[in-house]
């Protein structure tokens, strides 16, 4: 119910209403009291009052879509993950602010919309002239969807009556295409893992080699297996209990946080070799702990060694595997790939190995197994491949040539 019910007694009751904030920020309240038999029918007084209220500001303040844009972080930023917030307000500064900024709400239609999607898309498309690069399909779209949200909470709000991104044309926005990460082909990832069985085992060696493993092998996303606390780490059954994820925001320390979605919770496990890299590095870290006297309050399985808080171990920073991977790959004349690829290999590998669609989403941790099956691109190739092999057989069996 918007707004709230106060009983004063003898059938008295007080309506409160909060409607947004005004120009000072100052959180609009509006009261009123009425008489009523029951608390069902206060409330549907409540209700009338809410909507006369809302309505009557859409209408006598016609706010910009930046005074708008403020009020929206203000009640909104606590619904979403930091994270997210953080890539909306970061789209907000660069682009959508300086577009629509200036522009009355109610006076933005569907063809200001289309203008600005059409300038995303020009070489030049970021309105800041720090970035020169044009923009991916994927990001531009993002742009739309960040747009049609705020519209749609306007709406919402009795500030719009209708959505102004509902009068442009699907078939006049750019087709979002999914961003590949990239993988190694068997080859190449045989000869990786070949190099790493080569490392010395020492404590950032078994660090690195163990983080690529647990990513490879069980499709953890970074900030999941950079999360992963020894009270989640099962040796017996072989299993990562994923419940919290490290979250890195920027110019924020990094902090344990809950995973991206209610599926990211879930069960991996890992195999004997990944059983033993484990045991071996919390030997490693054990002892690295002890000689230098540090504690590990949060109990991490990766922490960093380069700096610590009071004597305590401090999470590792987000792009330290990425810089290791990457010198690695450039060290042994590697294809490059980022660290998500790995995520992407152990989606790719599971379904060539025959596991069922559905497995992978539950291993991935995806909502929608739509998400998963853009995994399957890189399975009909080798689909292809062994279609081509089974072909060649049987032509040599009709032609009976070996």
């Amino acid at each position: 119910m918007a707004g709230s019910l106060i009983s004063r007694g003898n059938n008295k009751w007080e309506l409160r209403v909060s409607a947004g904030y005004d120009e000072n920020n100052k959180q609009r309240r509006f009261t009123k009291t009425i008489y009523a038999r029951s608390k069902k029918e206060a409330q549907t007084q409540l209700a009338t009052y809410y909507l006369e209220i809302t309505g009557r500001l859409a209408t006598d303040k016609a706010i910009t879509f930046s005074e708008f844009v403020t009020y929206w972080e203000h009640r909104y930023s606590k619904k979403v993950g930091k994270i997210t917030m953080v890539n909306y307000q970061q789209m907000l500064k660069d682009r959508l602010l300086p577009a629509f900024g200036f522009m009355r709400i109610d006076k933005i239609k569907g063809e200001d919309v289309l203008r600005f999607m059409d300038q995303l898309c020009e070489d030049d498309a970021r309105l800041d002239t720090r970035h020169q690069k044009g923009l991916s399909s994927v990001t531009i779209m993002k742009h739309f969807k960040l747009l049609k949200l705020l519209f749609n909470k306007a709406c919402e709000w009795k500030y719009l009556s209708k959505n102004p991104c509902a009068d442009v044309p699907k078939d006049m926005l750019v087709k979002a295409t999914s961003e590949h990460y990239p993988i190694w082909n068997r080859e190449e990832l045989q000869k990786f893992l070949g190099i790493l069985e080569e490392l010395p085992v020492t404590l950032p060696n078994v660090k690195n080699k163990l983080m690529f493993y647990i990513a490879l092998t069980t499709g953890a996303r970074k900030g999941e297996f950079l999360g992963l606390t020894w009270d989640c780490v099962d040796l017996e059954s072989c299993s990562l209990n994923i419940n919290k994820a490290m979250k890195f925001v920027s110019g924020e320390k990094p902090a344990l946080g809950t995973p991206k979605t209610k599926a990211s919770i879930r069960t991996l496990y890992f195999d004997d070799y990944v059983k033993k890299l484990l045991q071996t590095y919390k030997e490693l870290l054990d002892l690295w702990l002890q000689e230098e006297k540090i504690s590990n309050p949060q109990n991490l399985v990766f922490v960093s060694r380069n700096c610590t808080e009071n004597r305590e171990a401090v999470p590792v920073n987000g792009d330290s595997f990425y810089l290791w991977l990457k010198r690695m790959c450039k060290k042994h004349q590697m294809p490059r790939i980022a660290v998500h690829s790995l995520r992407a290999m152990a989606a790719t590998y599971a379904l060539i190995s025959g596991m069922p669609l559905n497995m992978v989403q539950a291993m991935m941790g995806h909502t929608d197994i739509s998400t998963t099956s853009i995994y399957l691109r890189d399975v009909q190739d080798e689909r292809k491949s062994a279609v081509a092999l089974l072909s060649n057989q049987f032509e040599a069996l009709r032609t009976g040539k070996e």
